[in-house]
Formats: structure tokens, sequence, C-alpha cells
């Protein structure tokens, strides 16, 4: 899907488009920021922005602040329209000890048999004694038959990319997932993470 993008515009041509592509509100979710994101190019053609939203102050979030995830789409590449019939689509949980209580990320969007896939950052309300981290954060995995939801299938063990045990270099935080899936193994999906 990257690659399809990315040839809608020939190589050595690329241009700086009108900035910004997408704003940030009027919606209290999305009032705060625009950020994190992932472009595919669904089936019908359509491009799709999966992004994520963080709300700008009193927005009825624990602690007056999240992130949550939204879709925009776009026929050309240029001109963007919010889904405003479900926006935010993944919502953080209502769980609030949950991993992803405080955030969810949208990171990483699959396609893989009839079911679309979604690695995102969930962030918790935890902290970690000796760390400057505002969240404690892990890679959650939801799927949903249709790209714009509901998104209410997340993984059986919940955490597809936890944190390790220990001191290693994934003991405090897992996140920014980018996924793809193999060609030559069309049920596989190989992720990227920091840690």
């Amino acid at each position: 899907a990257f690659a399809e993008a990315a040839h809608a515009f020939e190589p050595g041509s690329w241009e700086k488009q009108q900035q910004p592509i997408l704003t940030h509100g009027p919606a209290a979710w999305d009032l705060g920021a625009i950020h994190e994101h992932d472009l595919v190019r669904h089936s019908n053609g359509t491009y799709v922005l999966f992004y994520t939203g963080g709300c700008g102050g009193d927005c009825g979030c624990p602690g007056n602040f999240c992130d949550q995830g939204g879709l925009a789409t776009s026929t050309d590449l240029r001109s963007w329209a919010k889904y405003k019939q479900g926006n935010p689509v993944l919502s953080y949980s209502k769980i609030r000890d949950r991993f992803d209580a405080k955030h969810r990320r949208p990171r990483s969007l699959s396609r893989i048999g009839e079911y679309w896939y979604l690695q995102y950052e969930g962030g918790s309300h935890s902290e970690v004694i000796g760390h400057n981290c505002s969240s404690i954060d892990s890679v959650g995995l939801a799927r949903s038959k249709e790209i714009e939801g509901p998104w209410v299938e997340f993984h059986p063990l919940q955490l597809s990319i936890p944190q390790q045990p220990g001191p290693s270099m994934s003991s405090v935080w897992t996140g920014w997932p980018r996924c793809t899936t193999d060609d030559l193994d069309p049920g596989s999906l190989f992720c990227f993470y920091a840690a």
C-alpha cells in the first residue's frame, strides 16, 4: 500500500504540497494535535489515513489528555476529508488498569484475508520508578472487517509486543510499530518496533 501511495507521483517529481493536508479540530477529541499515522490504499482506490488525534484540554479524558485514532480519506492525496460519522474510530480503553487506558495511537494497518489488522501503541496510567516516561506504552493488536470499524476485536492476549522483564532494552516500553505482510507468506506479519 505504501508503494502504491508513493507512485501516485512520478519518481523524481516530488513536490511539497500545500501544507498542512489535515488540520486539528474542530472536534474536541483531535483539537490539540494530529500525529502518528499510517496511510493505505483501499481496494476501491481511496487513500485512507488512520491518524492519532490528541485532545486539546477538557475533552473528558482521564487527566484531560488522551490520544485516539481517527480516519480521513482522499482520492488524490492532496484533499482530505475526516470521517465525520464515526471519529474517533479507535478510542482509549475505559477500563482504567488496562495497558491502553491512557491512549490508543494507530500505527500500522495491514489487510490480511477478510480482516484489517491494526498494530497500535497503547499507553497506560502506570509509572516506572527511575524512568522519565509520561506513560508506559505497549503495542496492541486490533482487527476489524471494515476499515471504519468497529475496532472491538482485540488480540486475545491484549498485548502483541509487551515489555520484557528485567533490565532488557524493552523493559520500560515498546512502541512505534511498523508492520508489513510477506507476499511469499500471505498469513505472516512482520513488525519493526522501538523499545
